[in-house]
């Protein structure tokens, strides 16, 4: 069993955990079965779906971002972790027009994604068509075994 520090990263993800938990628990007393509705689609953010493959010459990370502008997404790499970020604009309403069901996500979106093997910074393309974001990132050269020999010392320290 582990403890969580007082003052610590976990410490503060749990707070906010309970918090959050607490909020919902008191919407849903409050709001009742509409609670469940509004819950399911918060449009506050969300995060894409994806596919990881990798082929021996590269790893192809497939996102679904059906609506969304792809001049509105930014994909970054760092170490690796590949992290898909942007925003999906909700739909306009004119001043008489009324909304009566509202389900589909808008708002601001990111997606970490661990990569399964090292890659090529200079090496990526990403492309979206109709709504499938395709990203193809080369994969380094592997690294070949190095074999170190172990030499006797004539002398004991």
């Amino acid at each position: 069993m582990f403890q969580i520090k007082p003052g610590g990263v976990l410490s503060e993800s749990m707070q906010k955990l309970r918090g959050e938990a607490g909020r919902l628990v008191e919407f849903a007393v409050n709001k009742g079965e509409q609670a469940f509705d509004a819950l399911s689609h918060r449009g506050e953010s969300f995060e894409p779906v994806v596919d990881v493959l990798e082929t021996p010459e590269f790893v192809l990370v497939l996102a679904e971002i059906p609506g969304i502008d792809p001049n509105l997404v930014e994909i970054s790499l760092a170490g690796s972790t590949l992290t898909i970020s942007g925003s999906k604009l909700p739909t306009p309403l004119q001043d008489d027009v009324k909304l009566h069901i509202g389900e589909r996500e808008s708002g601001k979106f990111s997606r970490d994604i661990p990569l399964p093997v090292a890659v090529k910074p200079d090496a990526v393309h990403a492309e979206s068509r109709e709504g499938l974001l395709q990203i193809r990132l080369g994969k380094t050269d592997p690294t070949p075994k190095h074999t170190i020999k172990v030499t006797p010392s004539e002398s004991t320290p």
